[in-house]
């Protein structure tokens, strides 16, 4: 289809109206011709619109020699726009003689417009300057190029370019005012980054608003239908379905910054744990891990994440209620420090591993015994207590904190100062309405205490700014040590108020029983 036939706005002279400063502008004066055809209001693609021819003028260097001194001592006569152009800027002719791009307003009969040096090698005869016809097609160009020519003036000062990736997906989030031309906007954000992404997805609503699992509605713009995606972070390999679970890849260096304060030995509760962006580098750390989701497609991807990142001795996965997995995970770890299987074995390297094998075989055929020594696994033991919990439901975490009053009752004997343990930090994230650092961290204390139902002073709280959301919604992780008073609280009346089943209630009430941990 051409362009008189989609009614465009076809202009092969202006360039595209984006974001400008005083040196673009400049720039962008010289190199005019070579930004690609306007093609206002192009909603189906076709990339046969964007095709141009440029006349230019090329150096010819007759002396090949001399190519690395003439490129070094002519950099301002070489072809340079102030935008990505993709094309080859070193030219050669059927005889394989080489010619080098030269600046727009260089002129093959006017010596003047080039630089002195130049100048210099064109008397030696080392190179001459020649007319060329430069071809430029849709390959030609980027996306921030492309979609400027396309997009209506009113909107090309503000292109929407930003997009987060995950795996091979690229997620867009739309203003309205450029949902008319979504679908070629996907187009073309595929053609220009194929190395890397099959697909291209809006986002429909809001996380959350259509699920409670931080999920959101989709829609496929451009490229396969396939949301299996394969992601890697931290040195571990994440599996899922990004429809079904909630991944931000922006979160890595949050991802980091916890997994850093975790100790080798430690035991850690991840109560939202998703597909384990938390708790697979944690466990590889060989930090005993207990990684819980309510989301059961969450719970499956954790479980084959486990088995991929082979961190099964350490990470223990649930699919629980978080204020149940709470409260269960305090009481069921002490149990399994108490237990038969109160260790857990270290795997062996590969090298150990092939070591330990060998030896065996030894053995097994009564050879001599080889002279190194059979590698013995290690253990760590479990221990008794959590060392810190990771709430990363930013949109509700905050309300499962009540979960904690009583989650210790009968516990003190393990805490200082009747031993060196202390009380676990719980990481709680959350969002809010920015006004100033200070009122920002009163106002989530505020949040956290009436959970809790405990006065958090602000200065017990480290609080973390982890991103801008929105422009008025921030992201915060609130890191503070379990008060005491909290923990050690008698739990039977919050349990009783608390939304558990009948069964859970039961379970709760049985387990936070001394006997059983006995």
């Amino acid at each position: 289809m051409s362009a008189e036939e989609l009614d465009l706005q076809v202009d092969s002279h202006s360039a595209p109206q984006i974001n400008k400063t005083p040196e673009r502008l400049a720039a962008e004066h010289m190199y005019r011709n070579f930004y690609p055809p306007l093609a206002r209001g192009m909603r189906v693609l076709d990339r046969s619109v964007f095709k141009k021819s440029v006349p230019m003028t090329a150096a010819k260097i007759l002396d090949l020699r001399m190519m690395g001194e003439i490129r070094k001592n002519c950099k301002s006569d070489w072809f340079n726009p102030p935008f990505q152009v993709k094309l080859q800027r070193m030219i050669e002719d059927e005889q394989g003689r080489k010619s080098l791009l030269l600046k727009p307003d260089a002129k093959k009969d006017d010596l003047s417009t080039v630089s002195e040096a130049m100048r210099g090698y064109i008397e030696k005869k080392v190179l001459e300057l020649t007319d060329y016809t430069l071809e430029l097609d849709y390959d030609a160009w980027n996306y921030a190029e492309i979609i400027a020519a396309i997009l209506p003036e009113e909107l090309s000062d503000e292109l929407p370019q930003g997009f987060t990736r995950t795996g091979h997906i690229a997620h867009l989030n739309l203003r309205e005012q450029y949902q008319p031309y979504k679908k070629i906007i996907g187009e073309i954000l595929l053609d220009k980054n194929r190395a890397h992404i099959r697909t291209v997805i809006s986002k429909l609503d809001m996380v959350g608003v259509a699920s409670k699992f931080r999920t959101f509605p989709m829609e496929v713009l451009a490229g396969d239908e396939d949301t299996q995606v394969e992601v890697h972070e931290l040195d571990c390999t994440y599996s899922f379905d990004f429809r079904d679970v909630y991944w931000n890849s922006r979160l890595e260096h949050e991802h980091r910054r916890i997994v850093d304060k975790c100790q080798p030995g430690e035991a850690v509760c991840d109560v939202m744990a998703g597909v384990g962006p938390f708790a697979m580098p944690l466990g590889k750390k060989r930090v005993i891990t207990w990684a819980n989701d309510l989301n059961p497609e969450s719970y499956k991807a954790l479980l084959g994440n486990i088995q991929t990142n082979k961190v099964q001795p350490f990470v223990f996965a649930s699919n629980d209620d978080g204020a149940l997995h709470i409260r269960q995970s305090v009481r069921k770890l002490y149990k399994l420090a108490h237990s038969p299987s109160n260790r857990i074995a270290i795997p062996l390297s590969a090298k150990a591993a092939k070591q330990a094998r060998r030896a065996e075989i030894v053995a097994w055929e009564g050879q001599k015994p080889a002279p190194e020594p059979t590698p013995v696994p290690g253990y760590i033991p479990v221990p008794e207590t959590f060392s810190h919990f990771i709430m990363n439901l930013p949109d509700s975490a905050i309300t499962f904190l009540g979960a904690f009053i009583g989650s210790h009752y009968k516990m003190e004997h393990l805490f200082t100062p009747h031993t060196q343990a202390e009380l676990p930090f719980v990481h709680v994230y959350c969002f809010q309405r920015p006004v100033d650092d200070e009122q920002d961290l009163k106002d989530i204390a505020e949040r956290c205490s009436k959970y809790l139902q405990f006065n958090l002073d602000p200065s017990a709280i480290d609080l973390h700014y982890v991103r801008l959301v929105a422009p008025n919604k921030r992201m915060y992780c609130a890191s503070f040590r379990l008060p005491k008073e909290v923990a050690f609280a008698d739990p039977a009346s919050v349990i009783q108020e608390s939304d558990f089943t009948p069964e859970q209630r039961e379970e709760l009430e049985r387990l936070i029983r001394w006997e059983i941990i006995q």
